[in-house]
């Protein structure tokens, strides 16, 4: 697929990674989020009522004021870049259908 026909750009000028590389973190971004769902009980004995940060399946930070968890994430960006912050409730948040 060739992403300059339609924008002029590509994918690497854009977000400086290659395509692939751009498709394998929105992957491993999505088998972030399913694990937190599966993991849910867990995180809350430990984190309830924290931000936490995960990358690949690992809780890799925690804090219970999101802004104070993205500075220290932004400190190391090798090792965190991709990670993503949820919020992990004490209870299950009921759904507004």
């Amino acid at each position: 697929m060739d992403s300059t026909k339609d924008h002029g750009a590509s994918v690497e000028s854009i977000f400086g990674v290659t395509e692939k590389e751009l498709i394998e973190t929105m992957n491993m971004a999505g088998d972030d989020q399913l694990w937190f769902g599966a993991n849910l009980e867990r995180l809350r004995k430990k984190y309830a009522n924290q931000w936490v940060a995960i990358r690949r399946k690992r809780v890799i930070g925690a804090d219970h004021d999101r802004g104070r968890l993205r500075k220290r994430l932004k400190a190391d960006p090798e090792r965190t870049a991709d990670a993503r912050i949820l919020f992990v409730p004490e209870t299950d948040i009921p759904r507004i259908h």
